[in-house]
């Protein structure tokens, strides 16, 4: 193999395990409250499974914390964590609060989830089921969370 193309391939890849270990350590210095630091590294496959735009936008507005709850309002405007609170709950209105306990979305909760995930809710379960390769079950998440964004937008945001 000649000298310059060892020397390419070399350098490409630790330009990619460069890349790696910075993209690591900004996650892990992320606020412990940031839904991301919990998700696998290959969880990302629901983008190329689900064929629905909406259902994979919505999803991905949940797992990288791209909406409107109070949860990245209050970082936008600098509030205490402890102050970004659900008007409807008086709760912190987070990812795991909105998908798992906010009785507003009751209606949708048990028209698209499965009861075995709210009944008991859990921190565990919550991201157990985020991370799941299941297709159906991210479809129904998916979905779920599209009409949360449509009535949360509604009801917080316009209102």
């Amino acid at each position: 193999m000649p000298l310059i193309l060892s020397f390419s391939l070399f350098l490409k890849a630790r330009l990619i395990d460069s890349f790696w270990q910075d993209n690591n350590s900004l996650i892990s210095e992320l606020s412990e409250h940031r839904l991301y630091r919990h998700l696998k590294d290959n969880s990302n496959f629901y983008l190329t499974q689900l064929p629905n735009n909406n259902i994979r936008k919505s999803l991905t507005k949940l797992r990288l914390g791209s909406h409107h709850f109070m949860v990245e309002r209050g970082r936008w405007n600098k509030l205490d964590y402890v102050d970004r609170i659900c008007f409807e709950c008086n709760d912190i209105e987070d990812e795991y609060h909105v998908v798992m306990i906010c009785k507003k979305y009751n209606k949708l909760r048990k028209q698209y989830l499965p009861q075995s995930l709210y009944d008991k809710p859990s921190m565990f379960k919550f991201i157990y089921y985020l991370n799941c390769e299941n297709v159906a079950k991210l479809r129904k998440l998916g979905l779920f969370m599209f009409y949360v964004f449509k009535k949360y937008e509604e009801d917080e945001i316009y209102a």
